[in-house]
């Protein structure tokens, strides 16, 4: 594999494990789409042309596999205080 591949770790002793380069693909083509539609995942679902649930199983997929996946802005996980400030009024 070259220097660009990613690597995850096998559950049950840690030792890492190459991704294929396909999987590598995948991940830059979702993250420009996730991008270009402002981390709007059922727009980037539709301009994948491939089901909303089938993304979040990709965007799951890709983060136990190490990769970094952003969050939209202003997205959960909230922390409890910003919670309570923005909606105990």
């Amino acid at each position: 594999m070259g220097e660009n591949s990613h690597r995850c770790r096998c559950p049950e002793c840690g030792h890492p494990i190459p991704l294929p380069r396909l999987t590598t693909a995948m991940f830059q083509i979702v993250i420009q789409v996730l991008e270009a539609n402002g981390h709007n995942r059922t727009e980037t679902a539709r301009a994948l042309g491939m089901p909303l649930r089938t993304l979040r199983n990709w965007i799951r997929m890709f983060r136990d596999a190490g990769f970094d996946v952003p969050d939209a802005p202003g997205r959960w996980p909230v922390k409890t205080e910003e919670f309570v400030e923005r909606w105990a009024r």
